[in-house]
């Protein structure tokens, strides 16, 4: 039988990252080799799709879905917020630098104990605004290049090459910070390798709540959160009558 379990994600949330997660994937797959163009690795890739106005063609949907992806995102949102379920736990807090400078000093061994983290650390927070701001930049750049002409008309040139130009030095940014950065934090450094299945799932066990998120987890059980478990003894973080895990530990650390 398996132990209590938190309920993390959302439906919505799951399926928006999935979505997410495949469109980056597939518009990495096929805008590399546009940007590398004259390698042999860029022109096996564009031969697997056909050719590469093929392969454009498949990077432009995958373009769409990042689009929808995040308007799916804003209007989630925009319902949680209208519901009054909204909470701000990706919000950057003074708290989120105070951490900061105590891992620092964790890492370097002038601090015995790891910072102790709420819903979200400020390396997750960091995380989701990264993409946030890369999202707008990418749609927005991806807009320009795929409506030349109207680009031209509206930005000019010049406008229309400065996109051009951000939109191939952000996706391979974007690539770099998700494999290395994204993937690295996520499921190598918080012990729970080969996958964190919150993307799938959406839940996280209690013992890798007790290791990533005491606060709270800490605050959820004085509030007596486990009431709320369902059959299957999963307790929902989100949203709670009477809980703001984030919010209340947050206020205490301010």
């Amino acid at each position: 039988m398996r132990g209590r379990r938190y309920r993390r994600w959302d439906k919505s949330q799951i399926r928006q990252h999935q979505l997410l997660l495949v469109s980056v994937i597939m518009l990495g797959l096929t805008g590399m080799p546009q940007r590398y163009a004259d390698t042999r690795p860029a022109q096996t890739i564009a031969g697997m799709f056909g050719g590469v106005e093929n392969m454009m063609l498949v990077h432009k949907f995958f373009g769409a879905a990042l689009t929808v992806c995040f308007l799916w995102h804003i209007v989630y949102l925009l319902l949680r917020w209208r519901s009054r379920t909204f909470r701000f736990s990706t919000i950057p807090r003074l708290v989120d630098f105070k951490d900061a400078w105590h891992l620092v000093q964790y890492l370097i061994g002038q601090r015995p104990d790891h910072p102790r983290f709420a819903r979200y650390s400020f390396i997750e927070k960091f995380d989701y605004w990264a993409a946030t701001g890369g999202s707008v930049l990418m749609i927005g750049t991806g807009l320009v290049i795929w409506f030349k002409a109207t680009a031209h008309a509206v930005v000019g040139p010049t406008g229309y090459d400065v996109a051009v130009h951000l939109h191939s030095l952000e996706s391979v940014l974007a690539l770099v910070f998700l494999l290395i950065g994204h993937v690295y934090h996520v499921h190598v450094a918080n012990g729970i390798w080969p996958l964190n299945m919150v993307w799938w799932s959406g839940e996280m066990s209690r013992e890798q709540m007790e290791e990533l998120h005491p606060n709270e987890l800490e605050v959820l059980e004085a509030q007596g959160a486990d009431a709320f478990a369902g059959p299957d003894g999963i307790v929902p973080t989100q949203p709670l009558p009477t809980v703001d895990a984030d919010g209340a530990k947050a206020a205490e650390d301010e």
